[in-house]
């Protein structure tokens, strides 16, 4: 039996223990260091960013990138979504908008993957280089969605490129102003007759032609009347 066993009986020489796995890795990974001190998230985060050198939205890439490779993928889509509302810089944002997409994909929830991945070519993502980036996550789709999520990056990057060509042909172009409403004078449908250039919108005149309206009405219901008794006296 070596020296070695004699001493710690429990513990094999060639397998270090759990602790002592765990001690390696909290060596390297300072945000797991710092979870076992009992601090909330917020000061793990601000330590983390202190102690690295690293922005707030880099710590929570990585801490949605490690959870998301652990399987932990609806906690991964959280952390990236917070990350979002944090002011990233253009390039995290292109990151968050893919690594997003990317966890939408694997619920199968294609149509908000698209959202996203529209999104994040709108902000300048190269899904090309994003799909072989270390720092980005792995999509884990089929071929096939692999293929349709490609190609619907290209329409999308094709309109982006044909917008910016417009633009640069002319920059008015890019940005229609809104269509300018004239205000009309409003025309009373009454001033429309034909035959009458001036109507009088008096009060007299009004009255005029209302009482004109009411005596053309009687006159009709007495001729309609006189001629209903005659038919039933003819009857």
């Amino acid at each position: 039996m070596s020296q070695c066993a004699l001493r710690r009986p429990h513990v094999s020489c060639t397998t270090p223990s759990p602790k002592l796995r765990a001690g390696r890795v909290a060596l390297t990974q300072p945000h797991r260091r710092v979870a076992a001190v009992g601090l909330n998230r917020r000061s793990r985060l601000n330590f983390v960013c202190k102690s690295s050198g690293l922005s707030k939205v880099a710590i929570e890439i990585a801490e949605g990138k490690r959870l998301y490779d652990d399987e932990l993928r609806q906690r991964a889509l959280t952390t990236f979504e917070k990350a979002v509302k944090m002011d990233p810089t253009k390039e995290e944002l292109q990151m968050l908008y893919y690594n997003i997409c990317c966890c939408y994909a694997a619920f199968g929830d294609f149509e908000t993957a698209q959202q996203y991945l529209r999104s994040g070519l709108y902000a300048g993502l190269d899904y090309e280089k994003a799909l072989t980036d270390p720092q980005t996550i792995n999509m884990e789709v089929a071929p096939q969605v692999r293929i349709q999520l490609k190609k619907f990056a290209g329409l999308i990057t094709t309109s982006i490129n044909k917008d910016k060509a417009k633009s640069a042909a002319s920059p008015r172009s890019a940005f229609p102003s809104p269509p300018q409403f004239q205000e009309e004078e409003e025309v009373n449908p009454m001033m429309q007759i034909e035959g009458k250039d001036e109507l009088d919108v008096s009060v007299v005149g009004i009255i005029k032609r209302v009482g004109t309206v009411v005596l053309v009405s009687i006159v009709a219901f007495t001729v309609v009347f006189l001629a209903g008794l005659q038919l039933l006296q003819v009857s």
